[in-house]
Parts: C-alpha cells; structure tokens; sequence
C-alpha cells in the first residue's frame, strides 16, 4: 500500500476534518460545479504519519520520498514500501560546525536514485555551507565546495542508476555549471571526488541574483539539439542548440557557446522566481509555467522542426494568480501575500500561498477553486510534485497531505463551449452522452444563427432535442431547403426501429419536394407564357427528380413507402409529375398502378416504358393483350427483348389480339410473325409457338410456310405437331406443303398422291427420297408410272419414266397398258431390255467358269502336300539335347531342325505367350492321362484329354522353335526374366 493511501478514515470526505478542527470546505468558482456521486477534482488526503519533529523539506520523484526535519534528519521513504523508512541523520556529515549549518533545498532526481542537498551558513543572505550527495550513501561533493546550490537541471534522458550523466548545477551567485556525479561504488572507483567534471558554462550575472530553475531536454528525433530553460529572480533564458561530440564528458557547453540565447525580463520586487513543467507520460516537457510577481508566464513548449528561438515565448501568456474579486469577509487576503510555490498540471495551475491553494485554468484563465487551510498543522512549508506518478504534495509544519486529482478535464469541455471551441469540446465531451449532447445542440444554434443552415440541421439531427422543437425552427425560417436538411439528416440517424417517426420524415420529404416541383413547373409555364425562359429551372427540376431518386433509395424508408403508398400517390399525382410517379413505383415495385394510370390516359408509349425498365413478365402477359392492339411493333420489341424468359401458353392471348382496323389488323399479324420467327430463331421448342407461327404462315403467306417446313426437315428437327400442321393445310388447300409434311410423316405413298396432283416433277422427287428403301422407291415410282398411264394415257411420257428411274423395266408397266395398245413407243425400252438381260447371262457364264478353274487348282495342291517329306538319317540329333532324334518320338523341321517331343514341350514355354503356356499345360496333362488309360473304359472328360492331343501336336508343330515368329519376337524379352530377378534378390 502506499503511504498516500495510508490516510485517516476521518478524512476520506474531502477536506472533512484535520487533527479534531473542522475544515473549511474549498470554494469552487465558476463552471467547476460539484456533480452529484462524483468525488471533487482535486481532493486533499492526510498521510497519516506524524514526525518527531517540524518539516522543513519536502521531495518526491518516482515514488521516493525525501522528508527532511529541523533536527536534521532526513528520512527517505519508498512509498511502495511506506513502513520501512531509511532516517539518516545529517549532522554527522556536516562536521564540527553542523549545528549551524542550515538545510538550504533538497534536489531529487527524476527517478529518485540521485539526491543533493544544499546548505547554508545564513538562508537570509545565501551563505554557502556545504552540499551532501545522496544515492546509496552520501558524499561530500567536494568541487561544489563554496557554492549554494539553488537550482539543478537533471538529465531526463541518460540517467542511470550508477551516474547521474551530465546535469547543469545553478547556484546562488548566478553561475551555471555543467558536472556528472558519480557515487565512488562505480567504475571510478579510484578517483577521490565525487564529480567526474565539473565546469562553468553560463553566468547570469550577480546583479540578477540566484538561479531560480533550469531545465533542459533533448528534442524529440535528435540526439543532438537540445532546448535549456534558465530563471533567475526576474528574467527567464532560453537556449536552443546542438551539443558537443563528447558523448563521455561534458558537451552541454557547446549549446551556450553556439547559441545566442533568448532571454525575457520581468519586472518585480518577488525576490525569487519558479519555475515548473507539466511532463506528458513520456516524460517530455509540454508546457512550462514561471511564477513571478506579475503573474505566471505561461506556455506551450513546441519541438516540431524547425526549431526557432521563440519556441517559447512566442505563444506564452502571463497569467495573474491573484484573487482580483476580494472578499472582504475573508480573514486573510491571498492578494497580500507572496506565493509560495506553483505546480502545473495538464489543464491547471496550483499556486500555493501560506494560507490556501488556489486552482487557475490554464484555458479560461480564471480561478476555479481555492482550499483554505487552517494553523493546526502548522504553517504551510512548500508544494512539490511526483512528476512520474504526477501526484501533488503540500507539507506543512506537522503534517503532509496528498492532492487526489479525478478527472481533471471533467469540465474543459465547458470552457471550449464557452469558447466556441466546439471541436475540442467534443473531444472532451465524448465520453458523457448528455455533455455530448449539449455541445452539439450549442453548435447547432452557433450557426444557425449564422445562417448556416446545412451545419445547423446537421448537427440538430445529431443531437437529442426535441423533433418538434427543431423541426419548428427550421419552419420558421421560411426557408424549405433548410428544413429538407433537417428532416434528410434526421432521417439518417434514426435507428430502424422508430418507424413512426421514420413514417413522418419521409412522408414529409416528399411531400415538401413535390411541393417545389410543382411550383417551378407553375413558374416555368407562366414564364414560357411571358417569353421569358428561366434556364434555371430546367437545372433545378433535374436537381429535385434526382433529389427525390436518392430519397426513395435509402433503405431504412422502404418498409414506409410500401405501405404508405396510396398517400405518396396522392401527393405526386397532386403535383402530376409523371417522371416522379413512374419512379416511386419502380422503387415500390407497385407497376400496375403506373401502367393502369398511364392506360387510362391513353399512354401507351409510356407503359411500354415501365414494361421494358421492369423485369416482371407477368405485367407483360397482364397488359400484353391490350398493348397489342395500339403499338403491336413497339410491344415485339419488348418481347423479343424478353423472348426466352416469356411462357408461350400465358402469352398466347397476346399474340393472338386481333385488332378491328383491317390495315392495323395485317400490320398486328406482320409484328406476330416477326416475334414468332424471332424465338424459332433463339432455338424456343415449345410446341405452342411453331404450331401458331405455322397457321399464320398458312393464312398470310404459304411461301415462308415452305420455307419453314423445308428447313425443319433439312435440321431434322420437327417442334410442330404434324397432325396440326397437316390439318391446317388441308383447310387452307395448301397441297406443297402437304406433301412436305406428308413426306416428313413417312407417308410417301400419300406425299407421292398429293404430288401427283400439283406437278409430276414434286412426285418424282417425293417418289426419290427414301433413298435407302429400293422396293418402296419402286413401289412409289410404280405408282406415278400408273397414273401416267390410266390418268393420262400419255405413252411418251412414260417411256421417260423409264429412263428417269433405274429400278423400273419395261415388264413392270406393261400390266398397266390396255389390252390393245401400239408398242412402237416401247421398241426402244424392249430392245434395251432384253440387251440387259443378254449380259446378264454372259456374266453368269464367266463367273462359272472362274469357279471351277478354282477348285481344280486346289485340288492339285492338295495332293502335292500328300507326296511331301524330309529325310532324316541315323546319326541326326536333337537341337535342344543334342542326343539322337530316333531315340524317341521327335518332330522335324524343313528348316533342318530336329526336335525330341518332350525336349520341344519343356523349352517352347519360354518363348510363349501367357495365354498358350496356359492351353499347352492343360494338354500335357491330357497326354499323360491317355497314356495311362489305355485298356480301360473312358469318360467324357478322359476322351476330351485324348483330343487334346492333336492340340499339343498342332502348338508344337505350328513353326520350328529357332526359325519361327517365337524366336524373332523375344529380342524385345529381358535375358532375366522377372521372376528370376526375384529369386536372386531373395539368394542375396
């Protein structure tokens, strides 16, 4: 637990009770009121620790704690472990003289490992006494012997545990030194004094009295410039510059020498100066605050490049710390007295006096609380601040307390509304929805009072003010397009669930831009009656259709416009805007409506509008059959568009309005076809379609019905119904295209019929299609024969016939003459008859007589086959074994190859196919089976083992083994076969 944490349960209200006297309650001035269950920004604690003695000083970095008393003993406390305080007692380090001797200030280092403690002989007049360092022990420093010191710059950057690096040193007479100190624990062990260096670098003069404060640090993305704030009394020093290469010594003066140094005076009898920083968490100074008797001169301190030697003064301000509303009733004035001390926080100043703390906004540059104190503590000594864990110290004779800081811009955001700093506001404001809230409503009026109407509804909508509240506001104005913003911007913050208001707005928006459609529209009729062409009117009415486009987009609003739709309907055809009604149902998808409307007007070209925007078909076989009647050609455009995704049947009674115009009427039919011919051409094969396109064909124009049939029957490819198509031409006596369909049907003999009554050339090319059936081409030509002859008993043109057709001869037709009939006109066909049937014979003879030269000449070689042999003599061996060939049963070559029987059986399996390895096992055993049967009775089974006998004679004796195809074909066979190459991988 921390020491700060170790208060008494009395004091846990702020300021509540302090040793048995009440306390006064701080006075909060101003925007920082007291919020309920929330505690006070800046709360006092009391430590409860009581000393042996009067404090007298006070420091405190990173949680270390330096407490010095006036019996000189010092304790250094670790606040993360309070109950084990180090007391050293001082007067033994001092000497002989250390009673007088007087602490002078305690320094202590950002990360509270170094400590310096400066003495004096006199404190009124700044008698130098000695200077003690403390870090794991103390040590006399012996070079700053004869030197008070009264301000120390510490090293934020290289300060470790064994040195404090370099650091500047300033001291009574107003001299600045540059010194490294470094305990005799480290790697300069040999050497006798404390400080490894220790050199003058800045004389502010005597006339200017002490160094009141220093402060220097490295700019952010440089190793090498660095930013060094001296103060003495009345006069602040600014140096900017580069320090020197040596990164083991001093360099520090290089930035003193280089720089010229800024310096501002200010005047005043103080007597002493202070100087304090507020550090961000990086430990990096952002602001700077130096108390003199004017005020406090405040500022931002700037590191972005380039460095300037204003960077401190140019945006510094001097603050006044003292109360200019005195009260009279008050016992003590703080505007008569000294202060004591300032600490900077990120918003405040705390400015000690010996009788309160007064709290300063740095933003409002005002007052904001003042804590009174009472004497039974004692008096107030100092203030000083943990600037690692930014807590704030004030200790007094006989007591210590802790300044609690909660939430320190609870209230900024206030002092930048005041400001109308609406930005930073919001920043500060994001976190409390109700501040928030109040921000945004105070901005929102700023500028429409501005007359910036567009930021204003932006902003009212965003905010929780009342609809209607707002909403009137805008009325007020007079002025729609404000009121549009409004409402549009309203409408974009509304969750989906209010629909109620969602409902209103949108209503609302359509109504007020319908409202100014039709005002411009009444304006831009009367000017055109004028002569006065307004060119802006056009460019807004465009600007209001889009305006309206973007309205019915949004889709939080579609729930609204489906179901408050007849009123939007009222309102746009109160205005008869037909663009804007045409896109309030295309968003509603409410097309009816709009087509009905545009019927009833006789609008035809704009119902054809919707239907092509809109991709439904039922709208087209709705209003299809009457469209047909007034713009049939506009309408085939529209269903050709659509021709594959369109339901032939429920599109039939489209196609099938007649009109009663007789003109229009062929113009309607010439549009049908079109779209007919329009889907056989996208490849549509529903049957409906074929059959009606053929029956208008029929009726209007028999020669595309030819084409049609024609080129179905070429693509083989029928998507009518015969039986339809037959009937329709039968009706309309269409007798070619009967015999297409006919012939398609494979009737031919009916084809070649109705053929035969248009035109004897269509009955002979009928008659020559089944081109793979000769009897029923001939039947069919026997029949056009026939009617040549009894129809028309013309004998000349059947002698043509004959000619015409291979398949027919003079006897076929010959049955169709009457009994007495001249035959001169069939000389010719008789003659080439019976001429035919002369070769015929001819040819008959000569194959006869090739076949019997054939027999005798195999007859022949068979009996020269009888007569052949091969000798074969006594001492003739075997080619496998090379023993004689007669000692057994062997077979012999032409070849001169001698083989035994059981030799060829054993070594012909190498060289075989797997297949006739396979057959010549299974006859191998049949041999030996037959062998061994021979006087008894047989099987089945055993009398087809003997037949298989001739089968290993016929495989044996098939080639010679070394001149065959079996031994020209096993060059392609590896020397060791697999088998074997599997055996000597197993021997290995």
């Amino acid at each position: 637990m921390l020491l700060f944490d170790q208060y008494d349960e009395e004091s846990s209200s702020s300021f509540t009770r302090q040793y048995g006297q009440p306390s006064i309650r701080p006075k909060i001035i101003g925007v920082y009121e007291d919020e309920e269950g929330k505690p006070p920004i800046f709360k006092r604690h009391k430590i409860n620790f009581a000393p042996e003695d009067v404090i007298t000083h006070l420091a405190v970095s990173n949680n270390q704690m330096i407490l010095a008393m006036r019996n000189k003993k010092l304790l250094r406390i670790d606040l993360m472990n309070p109950d084990q305080p180090i007391e050293i007692e001082l007067a033994q380090f001092l000497g002989d003289k250390s009673q007088m001797a007087k602490l002078h200030q305690v320094y202590l280092s950002p990360s509270g490992k170094h400590s310096l403690l400066s003495f004096a002989a006199d404190l009124k007049n700044l008698v130098p006494f000695d200077n003690l360092y403390l870090s794991k022990k103390i040590h006399q420093a012996s070079k700053l012997k004869g030197y008070l010191i009264t301000a120390i710059g510490w090293n934020f950057a290289h300060e470790k545990d064994s040195t404090t690096s370099n650091i500047l040193i300033g001291t009574s007479k107003g001299l600045v030194f540059e010194t490294e100190l470094a305990p005799d624990e480290t790697k300069w062990l040999m050497n006798t004094s404390l400080e490894r260096y220790f050199n003058q670098v800045f004389d502010a003069g005597t006339e200017s009295g002490p160094i009141t404060g220093i402060q220097f640090h490295r700019i952010s993305g440089s190793d090498s410039t660095c930013l060094i704030l001296i103060t003495t009394a009345n006069r602040l020093y600014q140096f900017i510059g580069k320090t020197g290469s040596n990164s083991d010594g001093p360099n520090l003066v290089n930035i003193f020498s280089t720089s010229a140094g800024q310096c501002r005076d200010m005047p005043g009898n103080l007597g002493f100066s202070k100087l304090d920083f507020y550090f961000n968490s990086a430990l990096t100074p952002e602001t700077f605050g130096w108390l003199t008797e004017p005020g406090i001169t405040y500022g931002k301190i700037s590191y972005e490049p380039p460095m300037s030697l204003n960077t401190v003064f140019k945006d510094s301000f001097v603050l006044p710390y003292a109360d200019d509303n005195h009260h009279p009733n008050d016992s003590v004035s703080a505007n008569k007295e000294k202060p004591l001390g300032i600490i900077l926080t990120k918003f405040h100043i705390l400015v000690l006096f010996k009788n309160l703390l007064r709290v300063i906004c740095v933003l409002s540059q005002e007052i904001v609380l003042e804590d009174k104190f009472t004497e039974a503590c004692g008096s107030v000594i100092g203030i000083a601040k943990d600037l690692v864990r930014g807590t704030i110290w004030v200790h007094f004779e006989l007591a210590v307390y802790r300044y609690k800081i909660t939430e320190e811009d609870r209230f900024i955001w206030k002092i930048y509304l005041a400001k109308k700093d609406f930005k930073n506001a919001k920043i500060f404001a994001n976190k409390d929805p109700i501040k928030m809230d109040e921000v945004i409503c105070e901005e929102a009026q700023y500028f429409l009072d501005r007359k910036d109407y567009n930021k204003s509804a932006e902003l009212y909508a965003q905010s929780g003010k009342s609809f209607d509240e707002v909403a009137l506001k805008f009325m007020q104005l007079k002025d729609q397009e404000a009121l549009k913003k409004f409402l549009k911007c309203k409408l974009n913050v509304l969750p989906s669930s209010n629909q109620s208001q969602i409902d209103l707005i949108t209503v609302w928006l359509i109504e007020l831009i319908m409202s100014q459609i039709g005002e411009l529209k009444i304006s831009k009729y009367s000017k055109s009656l004028e002569e006065n062409i307004d060119e802006n009117s056009e460019e807004i009415l465009t600007k209001l259709a889009f305006e309206f486009k973007e309205l019915l987009s949004i889709t939080k609003i579609k729930d609204c416009i489906t179901k408050k739709k007849n009123i939007i309907y009222e309102i746009i055809l109160s205005q008869g805007d037909e663009a804007c009604l045409l896109l309030f149902a295309s968003s509603v998808q409410d097309y009816k409506f709009a087509i009905s409307y545009f019927i009833e007007k006789g609008d035809y070209n704009q119902c054809l509008k919707i239907l092509a925007e809109q991709k439904s078909v039922d709208l087209i076989y709705r209003y299809g059959p009457l469209l047909m009647r007034h713009v049939p050609a506009e309408l085939v455009k529209i269903l050709k568009s659509r021709c594959l995704s369109l339901d032939s049947v429920k599109l039939l009674p489209t196609l099938i309005q007649n009109s009663d115009q007789k003109g229009f009427k062929a113009q309607q039919c010439q549009e049908i076809i079109s779209y007919l011919e329009h889907c056989v051409t996208m490849g549509i094969t529903e049957q409906v379609i074929h059959n009606y396109l053929i029956a208008l064909y029929a009726e209007l124009d028999p020669n595309k019905l030819l084409s049609y049939l024609e080129s179905k029957n070429y693509a083989n490819r029928i998507d009518y119904d015969l039986k339809y198509a037959l009937r329709i031409c039968s009706e309309k006596d269409l007798k070619n295209a009967s015999v297409i369909l006919y012939t398609t049907m494979g009737a031919y003999e009916e084809a070649v019929d109705m053929a035969l009554l248009v035109d004897m050339d269509l009955a002979k090319k009928t008659a020559d299609i089944p081109q793979m059936d000769d009897d029923l081409r001939r039947q069919l030509w026997l029949k056009i024969a026939r009617h040549v002859v009894e129809e028309k008993g013309d004998i000349q043109q059947v002698s043509h016939l004959l000619a015409d057709c291979n398949l027919l001869k003079i006897e076929d037709i010959l049955p169709f003459f009457p009994d007495f009939v001249t035959i001169s006109h069939f000389k010719d066909a008789i003659c080439s008859s019976l001429k035919g049937y002369c070769q015929n014979i001819e040819a008959l003879k000569d194959e006869m007589k090739e076949t019997t030269e054939s027999s005798d000449q195999i007859k022949k070689e068979i009996q020269k086959l009888r007569n052949r042999f091969i000798v074969v003599r006594t001492d003739d061996k075997c080619s496998i074994c090379g023993h004689s060939i007669l000692s057994q049963s062997f077979h012999a070559f032409p070849c001169r190859h001698y083989f035994h029987k059981v030799c060829l059986n054993v070594e012909i399996k190498s060289y075989l196919s797997p297949s006739l390895k396979e057959r010549l096992i299974k006859v191998s055993k049949g041999e030996k089976l037959t062998s061994q049967l021979l006087d008894k009775t047989l099987t089945d089974k055993e009398i087809k083992s003997i037949k298989d006998n001739d089968d290993l004679d016929e495989i044996m004796q098939s080639q010679c083994l070394y001149c065959g195809d079996l031994m020209i074909e096993s060059i392609n066979e590896p020397l060791i076969s697999p088998d074997e190459n599997n055996m000597a991988s197993i021997g290995w």
